[in-house]
């Protein structure tokens, strides 16, 4: 399928595609994806800031679904997800002293899962701009990482 995808997407819009895919499908590995993709597929240490790029844009647009998921302005379709979400927003209260910083974790780190930082970062309405900024550059950050270890 990924074959598929880089035939006829190119490079970096297939890795945007895929990286899309696995932000709303958290059991397909961007970052597995891009290790092999950056050791077989990449030509020039030039392309990999754009690969991570394209990855990281992928992500976050994912992402920004869920955090619009959290904000309420999309309903999921079964409500055994809407339960799920009304418990996380209990849970999440909790953040609201330092959303930005745990954001920033999220999405360079991974820990919490970006996932649940998006969902929870639209249930307490935090700002989509920084929202969206600081998740794109965590999001950078660690695919520009997983790009440059195998030219290492």
């Amino acid at each position: 399928m990924t074959d598929q995808l880089l035939a006829t997407l190119g490079l970096y819009g297939g890795t945007a595609v895929v990286c899309f895919i696995s932000g709303l499908f958290p059991i397909i590995n961007s970052e597995l994806f891009l290790l092999g993709l950056s050791a077989w597929l990449v030509e020039s240490w030039a392309q990999l800031p754009f690969v991570a790029l394209a990855a990281a844009i992928g992500q976050m647009g994912a992402n920004c679904i869920i955090y619009y998921v959290g904000l309420g302005l999309f309903e999921l379709p079964t409500g055994r997800w809407k339960e799920k979400i009304d418990r996380a927003r209990v849970r999440v209260e909790r953040w609201k002293r330092t959303p930005y910083a745990i954001l920033a974790v999220a999405s360079s780190v991974g820990l919490p899962p970006l996932v649940l930082v998006a969902l929870a970062g639209g249930a307490l309405e935090i700002s989509f701009r920084a929202f969206a900024l600081i998740g794109l550059g965590g999001r950078y950050v660690r695919f520009l990482v997983c790009v440059v270890i195998p030219w290492l």
